[in-house]
């Protein structure tokens, strides 16, 4: 940080973990906070491994680990800096049908944004859209 204080980088966070069940129509969210408190966006990574003992993400010089994969990156205007650190930034995850639903909020700025993560492999969907 600014103030020279060391924090980790790249931690893994699971969500949601092999075999675990998600019920349909299940919403689940996660809470942070800026580790800056200038900063005016806030790039969250939504990432997969197979690796069930993951704790970074990313080698010491910056590469991602060997079977961790970037689904997609969500990017939340952050611009009200007024409480500095002390702001809400929340990330839900909507599991409906073949789609993971991601929705970003940043409570002080009132800023959003989503983004859709289709589950269903590209092969799958061809094959089921040429079923009568």
């Amino acid at each position: 940080t600014k103030s020279g204080e060391k924090l980790c980088k790249h931690l893994f966070s699971p969500l949601v973990i092999e075999e675990e069940r998600v019920g349909y129509n299940q919403v689940k969210r996660n809470v942070y906070q800026p580790v800056d408190p200038s900063l005016t966006s806030v790039k969250f990574n939504l990432l997969t491994s197979d690796d069930k003992d993951l704790f970074y993400t990313r080698s010491t010089n910056g590469v991602l680990k060997e079977g961790v994969k970037v689904l997609a990156t969500i990017t939340l205007p952050t611009p009200n800096t007024d409480q500095g650190t002390d702001r809400d930034l929340y990330l839900s995850y909507d599991f409906s049908h073949t789609e993971i639903q991601v929705h970003a909020y940043d409570e002080s700025s009132k800023s959003e944004c989503r983004v859709v993560l289709d589950c269903l492999p590209q092969s799958r969907m061809e094959t089921i859209m040429q079923k009568p």
